[in-house]
């Protein structure tokens, strides 16, 4: 595999909403999967992006997250470039969820 040319898309826009009752903190608010850890340490998202960085580089990762998880994946920059943080405004499931950050790598190629 040539590591150049390879680029990763973690989805990670979803709601969480199967494991809802797993993700829910004492107060009631409820935490997407992504950002939960199922055991002391980093989240779900950390994880796969710590695999997808093994797999095509911090450059050529991308994530797709929704803009009303802001506050949870805000720290990404630090992992991957901000310009590989793709917003989904509106969650419209996975095929716009993967479609989405393909376009943008498109227009970069």
């Amino acid at each position: 595999m040539n590591i150049s040319s390879t680029w990763t898309v973690v989805l990670a826009a979803g709601d969480g909403s199967r494991l809802r009752s797993l993700t829910t903190i004492a107060p009631g608010a409820s935490i997407p999967k992504q950002f939960c850890s199922l055991r002391p340490g980093p989240s779900l998202l950390d994880h796969t992006l710590t695999r997808a960085i093994a797999v095509s580089g911090r450059k050529r990762t991308c994530a797709i997250v929704s803009a009303d998880h802001r506050r949870w994946w805000e720290p990404l920059p630090r992992r991957i470039p901000a310009q590989n943080i793709v917003i989904q405004r509106l969650n419209r499931g996975t095929a716009t969820g993967i479609l989405l950050p393909l376009l943008q790598i498109l227009e970069r190629l």
